[in-house]
């Protein structure tokens, strides 16, 4: 059953919450165990490129890294070629941009469709929504579109920011987003297909929060069930 792991943030690729990577690494299944990285969020930042090849790589046979000037046709091919696609934060904006102009959103769709486990961390965590909050240039909240490969919308970081928790409340109780979810640092939720999503958590007092509204327009926010 296709896979989508949502990660709030921390794990490799910030030196924190390490065991977010035991528990990711956790969903590779099979003796191939390949995975890849893709850093368009970052600009292919390389000290997280670093961080993946010393940290991840040597703990699966095959490991490689999707740098952001492939061109489309070997961007697609490459997708195909791998049991786990882990997509890093940063500018989640920019980042679906590129994807879009180079058909890569299209791959990744694919890719899902057959099997390949999709996870991420902030940006990459949020991407796989139909809509997510996230902090624009002007330095505030705002909405933007996903790829819309799960229903709803997301705010990461749900816990690092003063900000971030309101604007998401206050976004869903205007309607202006759908009802969502919410990931603390340091947690990871599991998307399958026809299961109810559930969380897991590398930090203590950390979790992962369905926000929606009852029929009176009440919010409330949930805690979601932990992963088994």
């Amino acid at each position: 059953m296709a896979k989508i792991i949502a990660i709030g943030g921390g794990g490799f690729t910030t030196l924190t919450s390490a065991g977010l990577d035991d528990f990711l690494l956790s969903h590779l299944n099979g003796t191939a165990r390949r995975i890849g990285y893709v850093g368009t969020a970052s600009d292919d930042d390389p000290v997280r490129l670093r961080y993946f090849h010393e940290l991840i790589a040597p703990r699966v046979p095959h490991a490689s890294v999707l740098s952001s000037n492939t061109g489309a046709d070997d961007a697609r091919q490459w997708a195909t070629r791998h049991d786990m696609i882990y997509v890093g934060g940063g500018d989640t904006a920019r980042m679906l941009t590129r994807w879009r102009q180079t058909g890569f959103d299209a791959a990744l769709a694919e890719a899902h469709r057959n099997g390949t486990v999709l996870a991420g961390v902030s940006a990459g965590a949020v991407c796989w929504f139909e809509h997510a909050l996230v902090r624009g240039e002007s330095g505030a909240m705002e909405p933007i579109s996903g790829l819309g490969l799960l229903k709803g919308s997301i705010c990461a970081h749900f816990n690092a920011d003063a900000d971030r928790r309101p604007a998401f409340h206050e976004k869903i109780g205007s309607g202006v987003l759908p009802s969502g979810f919410g990931i603390d640092d340091g947690v990871a939720v599991v998307f399958r297909h026809g299961v109810p999503p559930a969380a897991w958590s590398a930090e203590p007092g950390c979790w992962a929060y369905g926000v929606n509204t009852d029929p009176d327009g009440s919010l409330l926010s949930v805690a979601l069930p932990a992963f088994v």
